[in-house]
């Protein structure tokens, strides 16, 4: 993030693989400086969206983490981006508890993402219903595979 006037602007990112290789510190002395200093500890850097109990079990594992409270913007977008991650994790699970576990983050995400929105789950229990009415669910499991005008 940088500073302009006071206010906290975060730049936007393209693509944050979910995990990155530890950064690569260098010290004076290995640049071929007078002065040997000690290096920082490599750190993995992440820049996702994390459930809440993630710092404490991060911290029971014998590691140190940094976190910090998202803007209400801020969290919208990052509930975005942790949706199409978990989606493409479901997209690559194999096997029944895998896919379920999936699909439990997911649900996860979508109720946080509604909250956010101060929906409750009755007024969204409602829309959905709606949309399902309306346009039909997925149960059919049809797959369209074309369109044409008539002749």
């Amino acid at each position: 993030p940088s500073r302009r006037g006071g206010v906290c602007r975060t730049r936007r990112k393209v693509e944050t693989p979910v995990f990155r290789r530890p950064r690569r510190f260098t010290t004076a002395a290995s640049r071929g400086g007078e002065t040997a200093k000690e290096s920082p500890v490599p750190r993995t850097y992440y820049r996702k969206l994390v459930r809440d109990r993630i710092p404490e079990i991060v911290a029971a594992g014998g590691l140190r983490c940094r976190t910090r409270t998202l803007s209400p913007t801020a969290y919208a977008r990052a509930l975005r981006e942790k949706v199409l991650e978990e989606a493409r994790e479901l997209v690559e699970a194999r096997g029944r508890d895998a896919v379920l576990n999936e699909l439990a983050d997911l649900r996860e995400l979508l109720d946080s993402f509604r909250r956010l929105l101060g929906v409750g789950p009755d007024a969204f229990e409602r829309i959905v219903r709606r949309k399902r009415l309306a346009r039909g669910g997925f149960r059919k499991r049809l797959l369209l595979d074309y369109t044409e005008k008539p002749r």
